[in-house]
């Protein structure tokens, strides 16, 4: 009896689909187990990059010029991912790193790709994201390195934004039509003012950044979403935050963290307290039919200036 060969009786869409799972790199040496998947590779929907698997950084340039060049410009690639965060790797993480990730950002950006994730070490230089590509991507990851968003930073087709230790190098004026998700962890601010956001299908939005600056510039964020249903903010080291948002009748839940390192002696003016409280104030009004809201004890230490306004809440929580 004549063996059978299950794999390659496989759909070619579920072997690309299959492929696409794996590293690249892997999926381009299935091409030697037989004539029908020599180019299976080059129609898979999602590429996956990794740089910390190749030992020497010329390699890895190589197999990136190869990769693009002989990649079927035709197969509609839905997503890209380039993984690069392990310091450990004996790769080099000076300049010519900017210039791969902003080699697959052309990459991405010529081929409309609908998912994007970059996750690499590079905060020497700031890297910026071209408004072409923002019109077609659905979804954006980005962690641990410096950019610039454009201003406007317009875009009707994202569904979800996630950025991770990002060190951000101007302000952002954000118009998502279609955004439903945008979530920002550890990132650095320190180099704006203004953050505002305009989404009108927004449900969930976190933001917990950190503005490392010793000045007592003021940072305003405006929040304009009618369908926010949870809504979570971390400042830290902040001198003076004007949070504003406009009427959300479908929020469930509020979580407000301001904090500041109490070790460090301050020398604020009387005027700045009273100004930072009043910012505060204006917002517990702003989100007061919330259903629950949580806010610390490192923001309650004005907690005497807002006690009127803590009865009028359904549910209220100090976390200690």
């Amino acid at each position: 009896m004549a063996s059978v060969n299950r794999l390659s009786d496989l759909p070619e869409g579920l072997i690309c689909e299959i492929l696409s799972r794996l590293e690249i790199q892997e999926a381009v040496q299935t091409c030697v187990l037989s004539k029908k998947w020599t180019r299976m590779w080059t129609q898979i929907p999602r590429i996956n990059l990794n740089y910390n698997s190749f030992d020497f950084l010329e390699s890895f340039q190589l197999f990136l010029l190869g990769l693009f060049t002989h990649y079927d410009a035709a197969a509609n690639l839905h997503s890209l991912t380039f993984v690069a965060e392990d310091e450990s790797c004996s790769i080099d993480y000076e300049e010519t790193d900017h210039r791969l990730v902003e080699t697959i950002i052309d990459y991405a950006t010529v081929n409309q790709v609908k998912h994007l994730s970059i996750d690499c070490y590079l905060i020497s230089k700031h890297l910026k994201l071209p408004p072409q590509l923002l019109a077609c991507l659905c979804d954006l990851r980005l962690e641990y390195f410096s950019i610039e968003f454009p201003k406007p930073f317009v875009s009707d087709s994202l569904g979800s934004i996630y950025l991770n230790s990002i060190y951000i190098k101007n302000d952002i004026e954000l118009r998502c039509g279609n955004l439903q998700s945008f979530t920002m962890i550890d990132c650095n601010v320190s180099k704006f003012t203004e953050f505002v956001i305009h989404a009108p299908k927004l449900v969930k939005l976190r933001i917990q950044c950190e503005w490392l600056d010793e000045t007592s510039k003021e940072m305003m964020l405006s929040v304009s979403a009618p369908r926010l249903e949870f809504m979570w903010f971390e400042f830290y080291y902040v001198s003076i935050i004007n949070i504003s948002v406009d009427r959300c009748p479908t929020l469930k839940s509020a979580w407000l963290d301001i904090y500041q390192d109490l070790t460090i002696e301050h020398t604020e003016d009387v005027h700045q307290e009273q100004k930072r409280a009043k910012h505060l104030v204006k917002f517990l009004k702003d989100v007061s039919d919330v259903r629950s809201l949580t806010v610390s004890a490192s923001t309650m230490k004005i907690k005497d200036l807002v006690q009127s306004l803590l009865v009028s809440f359904h549910h209220i929580t100090k976390r200690l």
